[in-house]
């Protein structure tokens, strides 16, 4: 559980510095779609990851999850070289919910049959 706890801290460490480092422009970045795939990769990640290192209800997981999602976003919103989008904040949470969804099949999966 300990090494579980080390790659969850180190996955919100590396979230923290993708989302609140200044940017340079690239083609990448221009792309408001490919943004918001990233914003659901990642949070579906951080749901699973904190789900599985907390062993919380998924209910606070999600609230985590999206919780966290918003943070960044007003945070980005704040800061001069970033931008805070509410799209951005509505693909985290899709990500989360997807993450929820995993980890309720898996853990119906490890229930002994009725």
């Amino acid at each position: 559980m300990r090494r579980l706890h080390q790659i969850f801290t180190l996955y919100v460490v590396m979230m923290v510095l993708v989302f609140l480092l200044p940017v340079p422009p690239s083609p990448l970045t221009e792309s408001n779609q490919f943004d918001k795939v990233v914003h659901w990769g990642i949070f579906l990640g951080f749901a699973l990851l904190f789900f599985f290192d907390r062993r919380l209800r998924i209910g606070w997981t999600l609230l985590t999850s999206f919780a966290f999602a918003a943070a960044i976003e007003l945070v980005q919103w704040v800061l001069p070289y970033r931008e805070g989008d509410w799209w951005d904040f509505a693909a985290g949470a899709a990500g989360a919910s997807v993450g929820g969804a995993i980890v309720l099949l898996i853990e119906r999966q490890k229930r002994p049959p009725i």
